[in-house]
C-alpha cells in the first residue's frame, strides 16, 4: 500500500465501490468462507497495538510528517505479509485483504476520534447498526467520484448519524462520512477477496 494522504494521488485505493457495515463492527459479518480464508486476519494484526493509529493518519491526511509514511507503510507491510504467508494467499488475494484491513483500521481510528469528539459509545454502536441497514441504492452511491456533490444523499447520511446520536458539529460530521466511505471500500474488497477465492477452488473445466 503506498501512503501519502488519502485524497493525494499516492494512494493506492480502490477506484470502484460498494457499501456495507463496518468491518470493525464484528468479524460474523463477513462470509464464513472469507473468514475461514483469514479476510480480518491484517485488520486484527493492525488493530492489536496502536501502530494502526499511525496508519491511519497517514492515510487520512496529506499533511502528515514525511518520517511517517515509511512508518505507516512499514506497519501494514509487515501484517499483510504475515498474513499472506499464514494462509498461503495469492497476489491479488493479498492486496484485497491489505486493503480490508486499512479501510478497518482506518475505520476505528475514525470511531475513536469521533467518540473523543463527544459521542457517546451507545450512538457510535446505534450509528453502525444505522450504516447495515442503508439501502443498496445508497451503498452504490458510494461508487461516485464525487458523491460527496450529491446534496441530498450526503444530508441523508448526516441525518443517519444525527439520529444515531453524533453530535452535529462539522468535525463529526465529516469523518463520519469518510467513515461510510471507507465502510463502502472495505467491502468491495471483501468482494474482491471471495472472487479470487472462488477463483482459485474452480475446477479445470
Amino acid at each position: 500500500m503506498v501512503f501519502g494522504g488519502r485524497k493525494g494521488t499516492g494512494v493506492a485505493v480502490v477506484a470502484s465501490m460498494l457499501a456495507s457495515a463496518f468491518l470493525s463492527a464484528t468479524a460474523s459479518a463477513q462470509p464464513p468462507e472469507a473468514i475461514q480464508n483469514g479476510v480480518t486476519c491484517v485488520y486484527e494484526r493492525l488493530t492489536a497495538n496502536r501502530g494502526f493509529e499511525v496508519v491511519a493518519e497517514v492515510f487520512l491526511r496529506d499533511d502528515v510528517p514525511e518520517n511517517l509514511i515509511p512508518q505507516a507503510a512499514s506497519i501494514l507491510d509487515i501484517a499483510t505479509r504475515g498474513c499472506a504467508e499464514k494462509h498461503g494467499w495469492s497476489i491479488s488475494r493479498t492486496a484485497s485483504a491489505s486493503d480490508v484491513g486499512l479501510y478497518g483500521a482506518t475505520i476505528d481510528f475514525l470511531l475513536g476520534r469521533i467518540g473523543q469528539a463527544g459521542a457517546a459509545e451507545t450512538s457510535v454502536g446505534k450509528f453502525k447498526a444505522s450504516v447495515a441497514a442503508m439501502s443498496s441504492d445508497d451503498y452504490a452511491a458510494f461508487a461516485e467520484a464525487d458523491w460527496r456533490s450529491d446534496m441530498a444523499f450526503t444530508q441523508r447520511l448526516r441525518g443517519m448519524a444525527q439520529e444515531a446520536g453524533l453530535p452535529d458539529t462539522h468535525e463529526v460530521m465529516d469523518m463520519a462520512l469518510e467513515a461510510l466511505e471507507l465502510g463502502a471500500r472495505s467491502d468491495y474488497s471483501v468482494s474482491l477477496f471471495l472472487l479470487d477465492l472462488a477463483h482459485s477452488e474452480t475446477p479445470p473445466g
